[in-house]
């Protein structure tokens, strides 16, 4: 059920852990599956969604073109956002790496790994960041299927 990342993952376990502990009892499969059940369905839906609208909603929220994006300039208020975007592409669509890679002016997939793994580094420190991710999460739920 728990497919995006470690973190989803965990944050999983430990509302298990809390449910287990809560209300007692023993760990017994059903339990676990009747929690997992909760989880599943209390998990917001985003819409399946392209490598072009997340760029398009990136750009659009950090007022930059989807052109720089995809371009080569490597200005700080271009870059974190090119990093925002395959972040989002790896985590919420599931892209390989060379496919986000290809998706953001054809890098090298080796861009894409040190892109979504400094933004998932940044995330666990940085709010502003996290509150960001999670609009553009939300805006991503509404692109049209």
């Amino acid at each position: 059920h728990t497919q995006t990342n470690v973190r989803e993952l965990e944050g999983t376990l430990t509302k298990m852990l809390a449910s287990l502990e809560h209300h007692g009892g023993e760990l017994s499969l059903d339990r676990v599956r009747a929690l997992m059940a909760n989880e599943v369905a209390a998990r917001p839906k985003l819409r399946p969604t392209t490598a072009k609208a997340i760029l398009e909603r990136v750009a659009g929220y950090y007022d930059v073109s989807v052109s720089d994006l995809c371009g080569s300039k490597r200005d700080k208020d271009i870059v974190a956002p090119r990093q925002v975007a395959m972040y989002l592409m790896r985590d919420v669509m599931g892209l390989s790496y060379p496919k986000i890679a290809s998706a953001v002016g054809g890098r090298d997939h080796t861009t894409a790994i040190h892109s979504v793994t400094k933004v998932e580094k940044q995330l666990e420190d940085d709010e502003n960041l996290r509150a960001d991710v999670q609009s553009l999460r939300e805006r991503l739920s509404t692109v049209p299927v």
